[in-house]
């Protein structure tokens, strides 16, 4: 994979796509067929169901509390 903010197929990103053919497999798992199991996942996608984190956020309250105490500092 390259970059993150790189725009893939159909204007996705590439983890955009990665978490949707996460979701492919988790219906594929749960008994669909394929093409059940693609317009599962686009839907999810689509409609925001679809859990895709952002590699931007913060991962501990540490971590938030600086990007916080950043963003107000400069707000200033």
């Amino acid at each position: 994979m390259s970059k993150n903010n790189q725009r893939a197929r159909k204007n996705r990103t590439e983890t955009e796509n990665y978490y949707i053919s996460q979701e492919v497999n988790v219906q594929l798992q749960a008994g669909y067929s394929i093409d059940q199991a693609r317009a599962i996942a686009f839907r999810k996608f689509r409609e925001g169901e679809l859990y895709i984190p952002n590699p931007n956020q913060p991962d501990t309250p540490k971590e938030l509390k600086k990007e916080r105490q950043k963003q107000q500092e400069n707000a200033l």
